[in-house]
Order: structure tokens, then sequence, then C-alpha cells
């Protein structure tokens, strides 16, 4: 896509500038069948991609009208803008490596805000006759719907993951505490029933004091031993 970059540039003065655009929104277009293909793999994927495409019409429509309205110049925002890109580039292949999902979360959120700021950039641009190539005022409206498109997608599929992963967890909780109620109950039903024989085979009831208790149950667990052997 970058070489398609160059070649819309190169070609933006002349008729050929627009056969090039055609061709870059087409590859890109292709380009967008990983993203697409992963949300497929979804419960609500296609509410996702659905979702996010009418999140992206909404902020453009509503970006691009204020821009035209108010007629204010955001050509100052560029510089700002092009920084941000560089370092949002930069966080996104330093994720590549650290696979953290939080970061991946902020990329997202950040890209939304970021290729907002550009549409409101660009259409201001071209409003106050900033930008008079219509190839490359073209290509820039596209490249900021583009990028804010995936970036929505991707938030919303990052979020749908994390919900996902918390009723997994929550189930994965509420199973284990099952088990271990149901094993305390079991505990709990053989020490009634053991209770229930040693009160029934004791000639004597056991004093109150756990001491003496623990020694009157060792003496006739000895005196029961002792009788055992005899019988042998």
């Amino acid at each position: 896509m970058m070489g398609g970059l160059f070649v819309v540039s190169a070609l933006r003065n002349s008729a050929w500038g627009v056969a090039a655009l055609f061709g870059f929104t087409f590859v890109a277009g292709v380009a967008l069948t990983p993203i697409l293909t992963y949300a497929a793999g979804f419960a609500n994927g296609g509410q996702a991609v659905a979702l996010a495409a009418g999140m992206t019409a909404v902020i453009f429509f509503a970006l691009a009208g204020f821009a035209t309205a108010t007629k204010k110049d955001f050509s100052f925002m560029g510089k700002f803008l092009f920084i941000g890109l560089i370092l949002l580039i930069v966080a996104s292949l330093a994720n590549l490596f650290f696979q953290v999902p939080a970061m991946s979360l902020t990329i997202s959120a950040i890209a939304v805000l970021l290729f907002s700021a550009f549409i409101l950039h660009d259409v201001s641009r071209i409003v106050n006759g900033g930008e008079t190539n219509y190839v490359m005022a073209t290509l820039g409206i596209f490249l900021s719907i583009y990028n804010l498109f995936t970036s929505l997608l991707h938030l919303l599929l990052v979020l749908d993951e994390a919900s996902i992963g918390c009723v997994l967890l929550d189930a994965a909780r509420r199973g284990a505490r099952q088990v271990v109620d149901r094993q305390a109950t079991l505990c709990a039903e053989l020490a009634s029933q053991l209770g229930e024989r040693l009160a029934l085979e004791l000639p004597d009831p056991l004093p109150r004091d756990p001491e003496l208790a623990a020694d009157r149950l060792e003496c006739l667990l000895l005196s029961g031993e002792a009788e055992a052997q005899l019988e042998h």
C-alpha cells in the first residue's frame, strides 16, 4: 500500500492519477480481508462491522459538516497530527513484539481520535483552499475514513473479546465455587455421620473441654486396640 501512495502522489497532476487512485482504493479494500475474516470468527462479528461502519459515517459527516459550516482553518494541526501518526506507528510496531492487550486497546482508542482529527484537518484544508488537487484531497479523506473504520472495528473486537474473557472467567469461578461448596457439604455430612456414630459407641459423653475430650478419645482408641489384640 505504501507503494500505491507514492504512485498516486506521483501521478496526481495527470489523468492517470484518477486510475491510480481507484487502483489504490481497490488494493486497500482487499487489505481489509484479514480483519473482516477475524471479525467473522466472533458470534456478533457482523454487528461489530456494521457498528464500526455506522460510527465511522457518523463521525465523518459530523466533523465534515462542522468544518464546512464554520470554515475554521485547522491547518495548524498538521504538524501535531504528523507527529502523532509517527508515534502511533512506532507504538503499533512495538506492540507486535510485546502483545499487550491493554496497549492494543489504548492504541486503537488513540487511533480513533487521531484519524478523526485528520478528517477535520483534511476537510478544513479543502474548504479553505489549502488543498486544490482533487486526487490528493480524495486520497487524504479516504485514508482518514479507512483508518478510522479499521481502528473502530479493532477497538470493538478487543472490547468484545475482553467481555467474552470476563464471562468465561466468571463461569470458571462459579464452577469452582460450586465444587468447593459441594466438597464442603460432603465433609459436613461425613463429620455429622462420624459424630453420630461416636456418640452411639461412646459409653459416656465426652467432656466439653477440648483437651479432656481428646484424652478421652485417645484412651478409648487405645482400649479398643487392646481389646482387638486380645481377641486375636
